[in-house]
């Protein structure tokens, strides 16, 4: 058996594990390095550059208000914008920088359409794809989906100056008939 396991490993210049075991060195266990106290710590600190060292943890830290301010969902604009995209993207605010009047507003939001029927049928019908996901018809979607599951007039619903008022959710009903969506 000793035979051929000598055969069968490979000869090496180096001694067989039993020799090394026996002839190995026994080395001294490693020394434990002794932790610094905090105040040791940042004494030391302070020595060496002369100030005083920021907590490592700024987010136990006592102040009241976070060193970062929270960030939300970001949701950007494309930098050039076609008229589609401008569909998709119109919100409330865009409708009232339109005009101070909801049904000027809302009737110079219809010519957009318009423009994109005379141009081509598909750009209109992709027009209202994009105008289905749009800020604004969301918003006035959930308003009047509120509204119904409440079982409450649309006037109750609408009491915040945020929301959409009840004048442009009616311009906005009579655009989308006249259009015949």
């Amino acid at each position: 058996a000793d035979e051929l396991l000598e055969k069968t490993q490979p000869t090496t210049s180096f001694a067989t594990k039993k020799d090394q075991v026996s002839h190995a060195p026994i080395l001294p266990p490693m020394p434990v390095i002794e932790i610094m106290k905090k105040s040791d710590r940042d004494s030391a600190v302070e020595k060496i550059i002369g100030q005083t060292p920021i907590s490592a943890n700024p987010i136990r830290s006592n102040q009241s208000q976070p060193l970062r301010p929270l960030v939300n969902d970001v949701k950007s604009r494309p930098a050039a914008m076609s008229p589609l995209d401008e569909i998709q993207y119109f919100s409330l605010i865009d409708l009232r920088r339109l005009s101070s009047q909801p049904s000027e507003a809302v009737s110079r939001l219809k010519q957009k359409f318009v423009n994109l029927k005379d141009e081509s049928y598909l750009l209109f019908m992709d027009s209202w794809n994009a105008w289905r996901n749009s800020p604004l018809y969301q918003s006035y979607l959930e308003i009047v989906d509120e509204a119904l599951s409440q079982k409450l007039s649309l006037n109750t619903v609408l009491n915040s100056k945020e929301k959409i008022s009840l004048v442009e959710i009616e311009a906005l009903m009579k655009m989308e008939k006249e259009l015949d969506i």
